[in-house]
């Protein structure tokens, strides 16, 4: 079989190519198949290191084997790691297949760092054209799975670096942000010249790529990143000059990135090519009513929506038309004058009585007080400055969260006790959702065990079940 091999790289210069390549995503190949044909001969492993080198076999592709012992051998014998000669490289072989050890062994032994092979390809590079490679990370053992952290964190210790000649290597800065864990990335900011100021093809920002990663802690540390260097929040791409707000509102329509993005500074008023707003964008994806109410709570104007994309949405009769008529309904009882093509939305929902019945709830808001002359109504139309001085009084959060609506203003109550809620530190909300289990369970001599042992574990889902009465 060796010799099988041997010829036909002799008799077709592609072959080497292609089995370069199959070697390194790990596919099967004919010099897998020499090498297990070796074994079976019984050959001792110095005797295959002879073989494979009588034979001309280039280093890099032995390396693919997968075999330490075989590799030690070779490095004993004197094989040149960095033969310049040499068009494929052994580091980035044990790098494209995750083979920590391997590629220990290599840096070890001198191995250089930041060298590109024949596809232009440096040995971080092959890490992370894996690590984007579903099906091979897939087939990296279960305590290997922080495979991506422990290469990177190798490599570096070595000198491994992705600015090169004042360039940033953005494709495994990129790749290792969708990924790679928050804790690798920062290790490639610090330590290998990671820079999240650099916009990757078609000008999409890292804070564009932390959105797409669709992860609470990479959004958290790149917009930390943004805020201490007093960058752009609102970057926008060469394509559609959506800003990571658009992406986040349509393709990702994820509750935390939006949140996370506006209360960090984005601006929601910024349009694309299409002039269409982020909450434009949000009203073209699956429609989530509490999308909108991050929106409507960090002040955004549902009168401001685009007006043609409006009559979209009430011509195909979309669900989202019964998501936006409620706060219409809201802007309207707070003395709002109406676009023509806005005012046509309401008269279509006058046909259904759709829109009375939220201003029969509403009106139900304003005529119920919890706290003093303190009324739902007046905590739904608040600005934060006014929410967080009601969040501070803890006797008015007591009796608002223990006040329920029993379904006189069901449209509207979530929203109005999630406002609030948003604004309470864990320990609050524990406080107010303790003496709530505790009753559910007849069991109020529970309390301390339940507020200190207990009540901790649960998340904000858990809580607001407690809390809440209209609860969806």
């Amino acid at each position: 079989m060796l010799q099988e091999l041997v010829q036909q790289i002799e008799d077709d210069e592609d072959f080497v190519f292609d089995l370069y390549q199959r070697i390194k995503k790990g596919y099967p190949n004919l010099l897998e198949k020499a090498y297990v044909e070796l074994l079976d001969s019984e050959l001792s492993k110095e005797d295959i290191a002879k073989e494979f080198d009588n034979a001309g076999i280039d280093f890099a592709l032995i390396v693919g084997l997968d075999d330490i012992e075989l590799i030690r051998i070779m490095i004993k014998k004197g094989i040149n790691l960095n033969s310049e000669e040499e068009e494929f490289k052994a580091l980035n072989v044990a790098c494209h297949r995750l083979h920590y050890d391997m590629v220990q062994l290599l840096l070890q032994n001198g191995a250089a760092v930041n060298v590109s092979d024949i596809d232009d390809q440096t040995p971080l590079e092959a890490v992370y054209d894996s690590i984007a490679d579903e099906e091979y990370v897939l087939s990296v053992e279960d305590d290997d799975q922080d495979i991506d952290f422990k290469l990177t964190e190798l490599l570096v210790s070595y000198g491994a670096k992705l600015d090169f000649d004042g360039v940033i290597d953005t494709y495994v800065l990129e790749k290792a942000m969708l990924f790679a864990n928050v804790e690798t990335v920062k290790l490639l900011v610090n330590e290998a010249n990671g820079d999240l100021k650099v916009r990757y093809n078609g000008g999409c920002s890292t804070l564009h790529t932390a959105v797409h990663s669709n992860r609470r802690s990479m959004l958290e540390y790149v917009i930390e990143v943004f805020k201490r260097d007093k960058l752009d929040m609102n970057p926008q791409n060469n394509l559609d000059s959506d800003t990571p707000l658009h992406l986040a509102s349509f393709s990702a329509q994820n509750f935390d990135s939006i949140a996370m993005l506006l209360e960090a500074g984005a601006d929601f008023r910024i349009k694309n090519n299409e002039r269409l707003t982020p909450f434009d964008m949000l009203l073209r994806g699956l429609p989530d009513e509490t999308l909108a109410w991050i929106y409507y709570d960090h002040g955004f104007d549902i009168l401001d929506c685009n007006e043609v994309l409006l009559d979209e949405l009430w011509r195909s009769k979309s669900p989202w038309m019964w998501i936006l008529i409620i706060e219409l309904a809201k802007r309207k009882m707070m003395g709002a004058q109406f676009s023509h093509k806005k005012a046509k939305v309401f008269k279509w929902f006058d046909k259904l009585r759709y829109a009375e019945k939220c201003t029969e709830q509403l009106q139900i808001m304003q005529n119920t007080k919890f706290y003093e002359n303190v009324t739902f109504w007046d905590i739904i139309i608040a600005d934060q400055h006014k929410l967080k001085e009601y969040a501070n009084n803890f006797d008015l959060l007591r009796e608002f969260f223990a006040k329920k609506c029993n379904k006189s203003f069901s449209l509207y109550c979530t929203h109005t006790r999630s406002k609030l809620f948003a604004l309470l530190p864990l320990s609050v909300q524990i406080d107010l959702a303790t003496p709530v289990v505790c009753a559910a369970m007849k069991m109020p001599t529970m309390y301390e065990v339940m507020r200190y042992e207990v009540m901790p574990y649960m998340n904000g889902y858990d809580l607001r079940r407690q809390l809440y009465c209209c609860f969806n």
